[in-house]
């Protein structure tokens, strides 16, 4: 079963991860809890238009790619699973940094024409699948594989406008 996982950016512009909820106008993250297993987590309001759900795939960043900042973070991270156990992840867990819908990606192939191309991943209603999507021509779409992209950002965030 492939792991279902939004994001979002919280009102102070922290990004938070969970599940997405609507209602009505605005839009939610609820982050799971050991504390409120019995009931949906830590609801948090987002703000409109940073929803992105994670494509389920990991791009090629090698963990000795990762800034000492995120590899902190990274083994600072708990996940609980169903039975409300923790485990911590470390360096032998890391698979490459998740890709997100919004997602800036540096793609490295010649699938496209241009080697080492930014491309935007998207998702596509009419295909129901993940597409990535060109910045030079914007209606430009194509499939991307994880092994040979890496994210470099994405389009929420200003420094990588």
């Amino acid at each position: 079963m492939r792991e279902i996982e939004f994001r979002g950016k919280q009102l102070d512009g922290e990004w938070v991860y969970g599940s997405y909820v609507k209602n009505y106008n605005s839009e939610y993250i609820v982050m799971p809890s050991k504390e409120f297993l019995d009931c949906a987590g830590i609801i948090i309001k987002i703000l409109s238009g940073t929803i992105g759900q994670y494509t389920g795939l990991q791009d090629s960043t090698k963990w000795k790619q990762l800034t000492a900042n995120e590899q902190e973070e990274w083994c600072k991270t708990i996940y609980i699973d169903e039975k409300g156990r923790e485990f911590h992840n470390h360096q032998n867990t890391w698979n490459g940094k998740k890709i997100f819908e919004g997602d800036r990606v540096m793609m490295f192939s010649n699938l496209y024409g241009q080697p080492n191309t930014i491309r935007i991943v998207t998702y596509e209603q009419a295909s129901c699948s993940f597409h990535t999507k060109s910045t030079v021509q914007p209606h430009t779409y194509g499939y991307f594989s994880m092994n040979r992209c890496e994210v470099t950002g994405n389009i929420h965030d200003k420094e990588n406008t």
